[in-house]
């Protein structure tokens, strides 16, 4: 059996941990959180739901589709619409015949 290799702390900055109420501002909106542990360098947040789950998409001239990310990796986010289904139909219909890629 490997010997367990010890964990090396590479932060520059001591971090704290504390249980301090805050507000994360998303594009003018603001949720509530938790400061969890800080530092100089940045701080570690808990929020009570995921603020990144629940979206809502704007594509012009179609206005608001409300959805839920349900997948993300480095560049890209998957997005499951929520409402009527023929709505998004004539939406996704109207982009591809229109060329808009």
């Amino acid at each position: 059996m490997a010997e367990s290799q010890q964990y090396v702390e590479k932060r520059e900055h001591q971090r704290f941990h504390v249980t301090v109420a805050a507000e994360m501002n998303f594009g003018g909106e603001s949720i509530e959180c938790s400061t969890i542990d800080i530092c100089e360098g940045g701080a570690k947040v808990r929020f009570k739901t995921d603020p990144f789950k629940k979206v809502v998409l704007s594509i012009p001239p179609f206005g608001d589709i409300e959805g839920e990310i349900v997948w993300k990796d480095e560049e890209y986010v998957g997005i499951r619409f929520h409402g009527k289904q023929d709505r998004m139909a004539e939406i996704v219909k109207t982009i591809v015949t229109s060329g808009r890629r």
